[in-house]
């Protein structure tokens, strides 16, 4: 049996995350966390690991909400989360109510964390914007976040992308204010040697090159380093470079509506153009620059989004398509570079079998000037 799975949010093979304990402790101690990152680059998975760390501590319950509700309205956000609470209360629901009416039972856990994936999908509706707009995924948290700091209790965490930063430009947002953020990172190669251990294990160990070319295809990303892995698995014969480069190949041609979405992720023009300029400067200048330039790229009129240097760098790395050593808050001049990868390949043509070596060549040559992923960027 295949044991990996690029398709689902419950792999066979996963790799625990250095960020789930640097969360874990905020979280016990009742702090709220957003947690920035692209598509495909595992927030859902990430969410049933910290899940798992959390409640080795018996003295802790984690209510994962994977999505909100069909009709985004603060009432049914608020149903949703009595009924994961397991409580009913009496007239208008607000959270402060539910979370009394939780507390005071004899048989809760003294911690109680609430994880909320596809929190872009809570900005939905109040955008764009309009005078009067009910914004509920604002009301929602605005709403979650005062109970919050009524309740020691409580922690808090949202994983999401660009839609962070709607809250904040666009919706205004009281959860934001005090919320620590981090993102989620590439994986590196480390990560991609654990995650081979399977074939090593069927006496097939994955060999240096094709290791160096699932990271050059997939860039870390880990739903595509999946893919690739889950398509090496099937293979009758011992993987080679080849064998990496024909399946991201077909995954260009038969996926091509989701590396859409994974751009369309961090650069839909309704909200800002700062990070398609951003990062059309870099992969024109990849190596320190100066931060004049990258504010220059960032100054976009018109745009919903008020997004700086910091936060544009923030969302690239957190999609996985730029690697940032250093500080993006302070370094001046920023050592900046595209992370080779099949969303950085530098060409928009259709890729078919003639191009094979054409795909590697030019992932190769891009590698000259990027890196493979590195270090956590919490650190």
């Amino acid at each position: 049996m295949n044991p990996y799975d690029w398709q689902t949010n419950a792999p066979g093979i996963e790799f625990l995350r250095p960020e789930v304990d640097e969360i874990v402790p905020q979280l016990r101690r009742g702090g709220s966390v957003v947690t920035l990152g692209g598509r495909g680059m595992g927030k859902s998975v990430f969410l049933r690991q910290l899940r798992a760390e959390l409640e080795r501590d018996s003295e802790s319950r984690v209510l994962l909400i994977p999505e909100p509700p069909p009709n985004l309205t603060v009432d049914d956000c608020l149903e949703q989360l009595a009924e994961a609470l397991g409580v009913t209360v009496a007239g208008p629901l607000r959270s402060r109510k539910l979370f009394d009416a939780y507390f005071t039972r004899d048989d809760v856990p003294e911690r109680l964390v609430l994880l909320f994936d596809e929190f872009d999908r809570y900005a939905e509706g109040g955008f764009p914007a309009s005078p009067g707009s009910p914004a509920p995924g604002r009301a929602f948290f605005n709403d979650l976040e005062s109970a919050r700091r009524s309740f020691r209790r409580l922690g808090v965490l949202a994983a999401g992308s660009i839609g962070i930063y709607v809250f904040r430009d666009v919706l205004g947002s009281g959860f934001l204010s005090r919320a620590a953020r981090g993102s989620l990172g590439p994986f590196d190669r480390q990560t991609a040697v654990e995650l081979a251990r399977p074939f090593a294990g069927r006496g097939q160990p994955l060999s240096d090159d094709v290791l160096d070319a699932l990271l050059l295809a997939s860039g870390g990303i880990p739903a595509l380093l999946i893919f690739g892995l889950e398509q090496l698995w099937d293979l009758e014969e011992a993987p080679t470079e080849s064998h990496v480069t024909g399946a991201f190949i077909r995954f260009q041609e038969s996926h091509s509506g989701y590396l859409d979405d994974v751009r369309q992720a961090f650069s839909d023009p309704r909200l800002s153009q700062a990070p398609q300029r951003v990062l059309e400067l870099i992969r024109r200048s990849p190596g320190p620059l100066y931060r004049e330039q990258l504010a220059a790229a960032c100054e976009v009129p018109g745009d919903a989004l008020s997004l700086g240097v910091s936060d544009v760098l923030e969302l690239l790395r957190a999609t996985g398509l730029v690697h940032v050593e250093g500080s993006v808050f302070r370094d001046n001049p920023v050592e900046v570079r595209p992370i080779p990868s099949l969303l950085n390949l530098p060409t928009a043509a259709p890729l078919t079998e003639r191009f094979r070596d054409d795909f590697l060549r030019d992932l190769t040559t891009l590698l000259e000037t990027a890196v493979i992923p590195g270090p956590s960027p919490w650190k």
